[in-house]
Formats: structure tokens, sequence, C-alpha cells
């Protein structure tokens, strides 16, 4: 029986060919990775030997003697990113343009354009043969159905993009009232049986929930230094090779 997920291969063919091929298949979708997503480079530049580490990388390690602290690590990660608006501009039309020639010129894009601009050719050639054998029929437009099709999708976008931030501060506010609700329980809640927490000897509860909200206090500043981190989900942080590179750095010290 054939392993759960894997292809087993006919009897007959090879199993070192069959590795190989499955080799080339991983090394190129490596390449397209690299080159279009790469954020997998920020899981492999951490994985960098002393030996093979370049640039500002090898002189952190050499001044910090190997253990670079994970602030100047994220210091220099958010002095990297860009925020001139001019640059960030003329980044964001370069993207946009690579990205649509990239992923939206196809066939049927193509024809589908060619359908727009023919269709609209002839029509107006109709109409202007008919205004001038003097059988032309105004017709009034519909401007509902233009009106629908061009606000429509504007407020989904617009209501999707404040959905999305309404669920975050949800989920932060949810986040905030369980770490108050643990802390109580640790403080105050007690109970009944075998005399409650006075009769537990060797814990000092006082003690203990000043522990517990020294770890509350940690967890929420990371999770704080986590959400702050500099964006990596922009456009030109898969497009362009400076916003991967920026992108690797975060993904690094996320």
């Amino acid at each position: 029986m054939p392993l759960l997920g894997r292809k087993h291969h006919s009897e007959g063919e090879p199993f070192g060919r069959r590795v190989s091929e499955l080799g080339s298949q991983v090394t190129n979708r490596r390449k397209r990775g690299d080159k279009h997503i790469g954020l997998a480079d920020g899981a492999r530049r951490s994985q960098l030997g002393p030996d093979n580490l370049e640039g500002s990388k090898k002189e952190r390690y050499e001044k910090y003697q190997g253990n670079i602290p994970l602030e100047d690590e994220e210091k220099y990660v958010r002095s990297k990113v860009e925020n001139r608006p001019m640059i960030l501009v003329l980044i964001g039309y370069y993207t946009a343009l690579k990205i649509f020639l990239l992923y939206l010129i196809s066939w049927s894009s193509i024809v589908t354009c060619a359908l727009s601009v023919g269709l609209t050719i002839h029509w107006y050639t109709i109409l202007v043969e008919r205004s001038a054998a003097g059988t032309f029929v105004a017709i009034g437009m519909d401007w509902v159905i233009l009106g629908f099709a061009v606000v429509t999708p504007l407020s989904l976008s617009v209501n999707m993009s404040f959905r999305r931030r309404e669920r975050a501060l949800i989920e932060i506010s949810k986040f905030r009232s369980f770490a108050f609700q643990l802390l109580l329980s640790h403080a105050v809640w007690d109970w009944e049986k075998g005399g409650g927490k006075a009769n537990v000897p060797g814990i000092d509860w006082v003690a203990h929930t000043d522990e517990v909200l020294t770890e509350l206090i940690c967890i929420g500043d990371e999770l704080c230094r986590f959400l702050t981190l500099p964006s990596t989900s922009r456009s030109r942080h898969r497009m362009t090779r400076a916003g991967r590179r920026e992108a690797a750095r975060t993904a690094e010290v996320a």
C-alpha cells in the first residue's frame, strides 16, 4: 500500500529517475519562489553560518561576538524600511506595471480587450452610417447600470478593509480581557475544600500573582512588538528585489 500523500512509482519506472524528477520540480519551484515570492529568504538568512554572512549582518555578528540581541536586529530592520514618499510612489507604479505585465496579460484578457474595442468601433460605424442616412434614432443610456457597476466594487472593497480592521481590534480586546481575567483568577479566586489558599503550604500567593502579572506583561510586550513590525504584505515586497530583502529582514526577526 502506498504511503498517504505520496505518489508511488510504477513497477517498471526506475526509482532514481523518479527522485531526479522530484528534485528538478522542487528546484524549479524554489526558483519561481525566489523570483516573485521570496519570503523564504528570511528563513534562509536566519540559518546561515558565520562564514556565510555578508555586509552589515557580518559586522553586527562580529560586534556582538555571535550573539546579536533581538532589540538590535529589530532596530536595524526598522531603520532599513523605505519611508520616502516619492520613492514609494515610484516603486508602487513600477510594481503595478510589473504585476500587470506578468499576471494580467493573457490570451483571455487580450481577446476580451479586442472584442471590446472591436464591438465599440463596429457600433460607432453603424451609428455614423445611420446618422448620415437620416435613420438614426436617439437612444438613452441607463446610468443606473453603470453606477451600479462602478460604485458596488468600491463600496465592497472599503467595507472589506474596515471589516478586517474591526476584527483585528476585536481580537486585541479579547486578548486584553482574557489576560485580565487570568490575572484575577490567580489573584482572588479561592476554593472551600481543604481550607482554600490559606492552607496551601510553601506558596506565597502575592509573589505568585506578581509572577503571573510579569508573564502577562511580557506576553503583551512581545505581541505589541510583533504587531508593530514593518509590513511585509505589500506588492513591492513580492515583486521587487529591494522589497523582498526588506520583507526577509522583517521575517527574520518576527
